[in-house]
């Protein structure tokens, strides 16, 4: 039940953040890979490999916002992909609409001692799979701007459009 209602909270946190007034963010665009975004203007974009984005504000570190692209060839293996993350993340959240399905979920980890929340978004469309994710210290849980952070990275989830793979 407390994944059902974690899903649907992500699910539902996703849509309300859709009234955002992107004019004063930054648009990102990567024509390989077949997508533009908007992200927040206090944010800064890293290329960390080919296909491979970091987000985040340099000046205020609460967590970073990351997006990687994964071409899977044909779009029968990039949906197949997509329904076995969904069976491995149990309390996941699947949802299609006309041009895409994503799947959403939240993870816990441990790395170098230190327990990171990580809210996932894995968005299916044509062969590629989208893998974005927002994570930070769980730590910082209560810091004062991290709601804002974190609805900054669903809005900038909900901003994805996507190109051809022409």
């Amino acid at each position: 039940m407390k994944n059902l209602i974690l899903s649907f909270l992500l699910f539902s946190a996703s849509s309300v953040f859709a009234q955002t007034n992107f004019n004063s963010w930054h648009q990102f665009q990567s024509k390989p890979n077949g997508f533009i975004m908007k992200y927040p203007v206090s944010w800064e974009v890293n290329e960390e490999s080919f296909g491979d984005y970091l987000f985040h504000n340099p000046y205020e570190r609460l967590g970073v916002f990351r997006i990687r692209v994964d071409d899977r060839g044909d779009s029968a293996t990039a949906e197949a992909d997509l329904l076995k993350l969904k069976e491995e993340n149990s309390g996941s959240s699947l949802n299609t609409l006309p041009d895409r399905k994503i799947l959403m979920f939240k993870t816990m980890s441990i790395q170098n001692g230190v327990t990171m929340e990580s809210h996932q978004w894995v968005i299916c469309v044509d062969t590629r799979l989208y893998h974005c994710s927002y994570t930070f210290d769980n730590a910082l849980r209560n810091a004062p701007n991290l709601v804002e952070e974190m609805k900054m990275a669903y809005q900038s989830v909900e901003s994805l459009n996507f190109t051809s793979n022409d």
